[in-house]
């Protein structure tokens, strides 16, 4: 995003005021998000991301610690007791979903830890359990067991090569690389 907005400041249109008003607007939305109550499930994921990282990139926020804290809490709580079950099953029954979800998390987990900071215990216990869900919606070779609104298809080996290096699952490494890599 910095990157984006940098190389935008550089044409005659964005004037001081322009770009004012465009981080107003940015820090407004933003602000707005952490009082949202209206979306739930993967919806409400994708804006404690959007908050997140609207909060990294732009240090100068007032506000920037609260919404990390709060989003990071969220976040979490989210994910270990409202849109997962304890088993690691996610709460809309196709795997399309609970991938998606799944990935969401990952990054979410991968976002905390490029900035040095890290998830709950918790956090990582779901992950691993999730990840072993979502691997075991499909065939031993990959092919998707297709059911409810998911799509046919086959998927590629290594899906979740980070988590088996996070947690030194040698399992999880296993199913994931259709047995070539693990134990």
């Amino acid at each position: 995003r910095q990157m984006c907005i940098r190389d935008r400041v550089k044409s005659q249109y964005m004037t001081p005021e322009a770009c004012t008003a465009i981080l107003k607007t940015m820090w407004h939305m933003t602000n707005s998000m952490t009082k949202s109550t209206s979306s739930s499930g993967n919806w409400m994921q994708n804006e404690q991301m959007a908050i997140i990282q609207t909060a990294l990139t732009f240090p100068e926020f007032a506000k920037m610690p609260e919404w990390i804290d709060g989003a990071r809490k969220l976040t979490e709580k989210m994910f270990i007791e409202t849109n997962n079950y304890p088993d690691g099953s996610y709460i809309e029954k196709t795997a399309g979903y609970s991938q998606s979800s799944l990935s969401s998390y990952i990054d979410f987990k991968r976002l905390m830890m490029s900035r040095g900071m890290s998830v709950s215990k918790e956090y990582d216990e779901m992950l691993l359990k999730s990840a072993y869900y979502n691997l075991q919606l499909y065939g031993p070779s990959g092919r998707n067991l297709q059911w409810g609104d998911d799509s046919a298809g086959q998927r590629k080996a290594e899906m979740y090569p980070e988590l088996a290096k996070w947690y030194s699952d040698k399992e999880l490494q296993y199913i994931d690389s259709f047995g070539k890599k693990g134990e």
